[in-house]
């Protein structure tokens, strides 16, 4: 069983879902709870349709009304914040009947959910966690004791890991195992490139790219700091900047900031490979 806890097509999502091309399907019956829902249009995604294709049930439990319109997600988010543990109930019940999970993969803190845990055992479940540093210092007395009961944590890297048994959890409940994309994907070239990559690219610049929404959590603020520092020093001229994410600016980043030349924003997309390639160095 997988927890996921949003469908969008964001990178913790997509590198979950990315776990499912190294599992037998013939071996393992999977099924998927998304909690929450972030896109219009979820049918047209490709999430979706691969999830179809392998024919791999799910269901996402904060949703209602059809993902057809924003005036539906608004109504929809209303209504599921006040009666999510209800919804919960009736869809879960049929769709996890006659289910036994041996192994239960999370990608999400679930004390806030814990009414998803009336349908497993605790000690099934195997925790992993792509969060920021700021993220992880917020974790409640809660979400640390649930961990310790749990089967597992997986977490990004090191650094995070120490930050995690900082908080109490233990270090035997701790393993690094970084979400990544899937290198086979990039050196398999299976995506074009994107457009304003090619025109980038045409100019012979060393591009620096940042992928994630356009938050303070992602450090979109400091990644304009440090375009703005290249391009008014010679030696870096060459270097381009690319911001790919959703820019829904809530914390008015785009508009505290100047925006140097050097600096391209890109809207998001759901083939973040047919940037990737051709991209010189990732920030993470």
């Amino acid at each position: 069983l997988f927890i996921i806890s949003k469908f969008n097509n964001l990178g913790a999502t997509k590198n979950t879902i990315d776990l499912l091309n190294f599992i037998d399907l013939n071996k393992f019956d999977i099924k998927i709870i998304f909690i929450d829902y972030e896109i219009l249009f979820i049918k047209q995604s490709n999430i979706y349709k691969l999830l179809k294709h392998r024919n791999i049930s799910f269901v996402i439990i904060n949703k209602i009304l059809p993902s057809t319109s924003r005036v539906y997600f608004k109504i929809n988010k209303i209504i599921t914040n006040k009666l999510e543990i209800f919804i919960a109930k009736l869809k879960l019940y049929n769709f996890l009947k006659n289910f036994e999970p041996s192994y239960i993969y999370c990608n999400r803190p679930l004390y806030k959910k814990k009414y998803l845990l009336k349908y497993f055992s605790l000690n099934k479940i195997i925790f992993h966690f792509s969060l920021v540093p700021s993220i992880i210092k917020k974790f409640s007395k809660n979400d640390v004791e649930m961990i310790n009961i749990s089967k597992k944590l997986l977490v990004n890297n090191h650094e995070n890991a120490n930050l995690y048994k900082q908080k109490g959890i233990l270090q035997n409940k701790i393993s690094v195992f970084p979400l990544a994309v899937d290198i086979k994907k990039i050196d398999q070239n299976f995506s074009t490139p994107n457009q304003q990559i090619i025109d980038i690219k045409n100019k012979n610049k060393f591009i620096i790219a940042s992928i994630g929404p356009v938050s303070l959590r992602k450090g979109t603020d400091i990644f304009i700091k440090l375009a703005n520092i290249c391009h008014h020093d010679h030696e870096f001229k060459n270097f381009h900047f690319l911001w790919i994410g959703f820019e829904k600016d809530e914390d008015k980043i785009l508009l505290n900031n100047k925006l140097s030349k050097n600096l391209t924003l890109s809207s998001h997309t759901q083939d973040i490979y047919s940037f990737i390639k051709y991209i010189d160095c990732l920030i993470i």
